[in-house]
């Protein structure tokens, strides 16, 4: 995997079980985003990237990384079916 990126056990789960998304895409949706937002709770400092796979249906892949660290810290990654009518 990339050294630009610190990916969690939990991304590591998440990119193996959801075999259809490839790695080149998380990358590609935080490097290029169609979309980002900047979101703080509970849990801290977030950023969440959307980007449309047009490879996977135009599906919205989205990817959550931590905002406070180097490297890039990938903590989640989905398909995000409501943002699909907002992109």
């Amino acid at each position: 995997m990339n050294n630009k990126y610190l990916w969690t056990n939990h991304a590591r789960k998440r990119l193996t079980e959801r075999g259809e998304i490839k790695e080149s895409w998380v990358i590609d949706t935080i490097e290029n985003p169609e979309r980002s937002e900047f979101i703080v709770d509970e849990s801290g400092e977030k950023y969440h990237y959307y980007k449309r796979i047009a490879e996977f249906k135009n599906r919205v892949l989205e990817v959550v990384t931590s905002a406070n660290s180097t490297p890039i810290r990938i903590i989640t990654l989905y398909f995000n079916r409501n943002m699909r009518k907002k992109l």
